[in-house]
């Protein structure tokens, strides 16, 4: 049968359950960039930056980013470990939600998540991009410092920022860069194991679940309702899937197992058009808002429909391509 308002209450609490588990993850994470910011500022204390010459400068430079690269080794195995664990979690949480009560195996758990990919691409690859670009900013800020009148203290400023709350320097952006990531590569791992699970209890479609608000996005919301395959295919309708939930970062979409002893509806069932039901109750300034002015006045005019946002790959249309179309 399909999911039902009570499966969305059901997984929309675990939702929120995850996100508490989210901020776990990112408050040992924020620890690590603490602990990083620290040995930061003991480099730069015992170096006379003034008095360096290239040479120096250079091996400074690379003994900041080797104390960047250890740290972000660390925190890329912490939460690799996490999400392994988190999706064994998850497995067996969605067998007992309703329409998926037989818990996958552990090698279909092992499958899904060594293919795991975070915003297309894998978790190391995402953590190590992270730290080399914070150690690129660190050695600018490290090289432009040494041209001050207080090098050492430029510098640790523009690095740390405040040393009590780590505010109004790199490792600020760091911590921000660092919970994003961690936030969608935990929703990412989670959907692994819910969907190994769905796969095992013979779950034969998935309804793409939105909070509708002037905050979710346009490429979400025109997926709200939505039926697609266990291989993310559309069903009963026309709007590939892109990439499922997170879709970005920081997505607060759903999916929402279904099972249909007689097969999907073909039509895609009567929830297909929850956006456009939701939408068009809304008042002009929401509508605006969402959509913005142009795309909401093509839509209120009957020009376009909503499904006309998103290309035929699944992007977004900018308002341009949108006028092209007539």
């Amino acid at each position: 049968m399909a999911a039902d308002s009570a499966d969305a209450d059901r997984y929309t609490r675990r939702a929120l359950a995850l996100l508490r588990a989210v901020n776990g993850m990112e408050a040992e994470n924020a620890r690590e960039l603490r602990s990083l910011a620290a040995e930061i500022r003991a480099i730069l204390g015992t170096a006379a930056l003034d008095a360096l010459n290239r040479r120096a400068l250079a091996a400074l430079v690379r003994e900041i980013a080797a104390a960047v690269t250890e740290s972000y080794v660390a925190m890329y195995e912490t939460q690799a470990a996490s999400l392994v664990e988190l999706a064994e979690i998850e497995a067996k949480w969605a067998s007992g939600a309703g329409a998926a009560p037989r818990v996958a195996s552990a090698t279909a758990i092992d499958e899904a998540m060594s293919g795991l990919l975070v915003q297309g691409a894998p978790l190391r690859d995402q953590w190590v991009r992270q730290g080399e670009e914070l150690a690129w900013r660190m050695a600018s800020a490290v090289r432009t410092a040494a041209t001050t009148p207080q090098p050492a203290q430029a510098a640790a400023k523009a690095i740390v920022g405040n040393p009590r709350t780590l505010r109004g320097g790199l490792i600020e952006k760091a911590r921000n860069d660092a919970a994003a990531l961690i936030d969608t590569a935990a929703h990412t791992a989670a959907y692994a194991g819910r969907l190994a699970t769905f796969a095992a209890s013979g779950v034969n479609a998935l309804e793409w679940f939105s909070i509708l608000d002037s905050r979710t996005t346009i490429g979400c919301a025109v997926r709200a309702g939505k039926l697609y395959t266990l291989d993310f295919e559309p069903m009963g309708h026309t709007i590939p899937i892109e990439r499922p939930p997170p879709r970005h970062w920081r997505c607060r979409s759903i999916l929402l197992p279904h099972k249909y002893p007689d097969g999907p509806p073909p039509d895609g069932g009567p929830q297909r058009d929850s956006f456009a039901t939701w939408l068009a109750k809304q008042p002009k300034a929401t509508q605006d808002e969402l959509l913005g002015r142009g795309r909401a006045d093509l839509w209120r005019g009957g020009k376009i429909t909503l499904s006309d946002l998103i290309g035929q790959r699944g992007q977004t249309l900018t308002l341009a391509e949108l006028r092209e179309r007539g």
